[in-house]
Order: C-alpha cells, then sequence, then structure tokens
C-alpha cells in the first residue's frame, strides 16, 4: 500500500477518475440532446405535413365552390387522395368535418340549391386555430 502513500499516483487516479465520469456525462448529455432534437423535428415534420394537407383541403373547397351546378364533376380522385392524408396526418374530428362538408357540399349542388360558404369558414378557422395562426 506503499503506492496510496505517493502522491502521484493519488493524482493520477483521480485525473482518471475525472475523465470517465466526464465522458459518462458528455455520453448522456448528447444522448438527451439528440432525444429533444429528434422529438423537436418529427413535430416540425407533422406540421408541414398538417400544413400541406390543409392547403390542398382549401384548394379543394375553393375548386368545389366554383362549380354552380350538378352537371360540373367533382374530382373524386383528387378528394379520396386528401382525405386519405387527412386521415393519417390530421385529427380524427377535422378529416370528419372535411368529409362531411364537401358531402353536404355537393348534396347541396345536386339539389340545385346555393351552397352556404359559412361553414367554409367554420372550416377554415378551424384549420387556423389548429395550425395556431391567428386572425
Amino acid at each position: 500500500m506503499e503506492f496510496i502513500k505517493n502522491p502521484q499516483i493519488i493524482g493520477a487516479i483521480i485525473a482518471f477518475s475525472g475523465v470517465i465520469v466526464g465522458a459518462i456525462a458528455t455520453g448522456i448529455i448528447t444522448l438527451l440532446s439528440d432525444i429533444i432534437k429528434f422529438n423537436r423535428d418529427e413535430t416540425i415534420y407533422y406540421k408541414r405535413k398538417r400544413e400541406e394537407i390543409y392547403l390542398e383541403m382549401q384548394k379543394f373547397i375553393i375548386e368545389c365552390e366554383s362549380i354552380t351546378n350538378s352537371s360540373d364533376h367533382i374530382n373524386v380522385e383528387k378528394f379520396n387522395d386528401i382525405n386519405a392524408k387527412a386521415k393519417i396526418y390530421l385529427k380524427h374530428d377535422v378529416s370528419v368535418e372535411f368529409y362531411s362538408l364537401i358531402s353536404n357540399m355537393f348534396d347541396t349542388i345536386a339539389k340545385d340549391r346555393c351552397f352556404s360558404k359559412e361553414a367554409c369558414k367554420k372550416f377554415t378557422k378551424q384549420i387556423r386555430k389548429d395550425l395556431k395562426i391567428e386572425d
């Protein structure tokens, strides 16, 4: 046990312990930082996807509003594409409301009546609220 009395060995042991503790701390901090960055990137990704889908929905609604009578045709393929994306990336109630809005719009047009644009405005407000965009 004479080596314990040697101050150089004690200093080396303390320094080595410090290096080990520092490496472990660095590893933990790096891991936590990566987890936080991943979560932030994932949140931003889903927000961008929602924005894209909401934009497609708004374009489709505007396109549908321009249909004036039942002889004009809805682009069913486009509607199904938007609806499928909405079911994956959006809250359930938003995709249901979009489907309901379009269905009501075309039921009204099929009966050769004018569609109220208030429902479209309400849906747009809901989108803006979900995206945290102030009026």
